[in-house]
């Protein structure tokens, strides 16, 4: 026999299988007391958990996050193929605009530091397109 019931406390329960805490909120559902066999897919309207808690309305397999929402999560497929396309595939090789290494800042054709400091240089520099510039007079002034 299945019931009904609101407690003095204002918790509520449908027999043995639901009960809602009213104090708290936490709902509790008896999976054993349901034949889940053959089951194929499962949908909840929507899922709050914790105390700063977002609502979670739907998992996502949009690989472009184009929901851009607080309410979606994406699949794992979802996010390997967006940092796949926002890294260039990954592999050996990675394109992007710029590059912060530590304190050095790389773009375009420019090497610099984030705070305009000096770049030491403690090993042998290969220069095979040439020098231009300061470093040029400088090896004419030793000569």
């Amino acid at each position: 026999m299945f019931f009904t019931a609101t407690d003095q406390d204002g918790n509520f329960r449908v027999g043995p299988v639901f009960s809602v805490e009213q104090s708290t909120g936490v709902a509790t559902l008896n999976a054993e007391a349901f034949n889940i066999a053959g089951l194929q897919e499962l949908s909840l309207g929507e899922v709050t958990l914790g105390g700063n808690s977002a609502s979670i309305a739907e998992f996502s397999t949009d690989p472009f996050f184009t929901a851009n929402s607080d309410t979606v999560v994406p699949t794992q497929r979802a996010i390997k193929a967006y940092i796949e396309a926002q890294i260039g595939g990954g592999g050996a090789s990675l394109n992007v605009n710029s590059v912060t290494a530590g304190d050095i800042f790389i773009s375009s054709n420019v090497i610099t530091t984030v705070e305009n400091e000096v770049i030491n240089i403690n090993s042998r520099v290969n220069f095979t397109g040439g020098i231009t510039g300061l470093p040029l007079a400088i090896n004419y002034m030793l000569r």
